[in-house]
């Protein structure tokens, strides 16, 4: 018999709006949720939990997307990312080649979409 454990979900974001939509959502599929406004908090959070999912808003202050995706994957904290953003078109070619980017999603995004390709991403990780 397999014991279901909540999946952690890190939810990196500045606008409070878009953090507070993600949460609402991940949360009623299940999930246990963190959020971050900047690059440097969902650092802080990154170094001292453990997540199987980050939803990473790519142009965020102080730290941004791609600096982060770059940190992590050079510190070998392998967590399986969406990016979400509303310039997807720019960013592709940057976010291709991570290793830990599993998804794009452009602003603004289909709510079912999204939480299909969640699903998904988290299922093949289990």
């Amino acid at each position: 018999m397999r014991i279901h454990i909540k999946k952690n979900i890190l939810v990196v974001d500045d606008q409070p709006g878009i953090r507070l939509l993600l949460t609402d959502i991940l949360s009623s599929e299940g999930y246990q949720i963190m959020t971050a406004a900047t690059g440097k908090e969902a650092l802080d959070k990154i170094y001292s939990n453990t997540f199987d999912l980050i939803i990473l808003d790519y142009n965020i202050p102080i730290i941004d997307g791609e600096k982060l995706l770059e940190t992590i994957e050079k510190e070998n904290v392998g967590v399986a990312t969406i990016v979400i953003s509303g310039l997807v078109e720019k960013i592709m070619d940057d976010v291709k080649q991570s290793k830990l980017v599993k998804g794009v999603i452009a602003k603004p995004f289909n709510i079912s979409d999204f939480c299909a390709q969640v699903n998904a991403i988290l299922l093949e990780n289990d």
